[in-house]
């Protein structure tokens, strides 16, 4: 059950909920789908910054965030 959670959580990773979906995954203890809303917002950052979610970031998530090589 948890797997299908998680494999439909990553079909419906969007800039507007993927900080969402990774702390989620986060807190499940969802290690492919954590990397995977990261990745996805690592390549759609230029999207995700303007998404309520981003604004709702603490400092230090926004340092971690902007500090990934991986930014596009």
């Amino acid at each position: 059950v948890k797997r299908a959670c998680c494999d439909f959580l990553n079909s419906q990773l969007d800039p507007s909920n993927c900080l969402g979906i990774r702390d989620f995954a986060e807190t499940h203890n969802c290690l492919d789908l954590m990397q995977a809303a990261e990745l996805f917002s690592q390549k759609h950052f230029a999207e995700v910054v303007q998404q309520e979610e981003f604004m709702l970031l603490s400092q230090s998530e926004v340092e971690k965030l902007i500090k990934c090589d991986e930014i596009q």
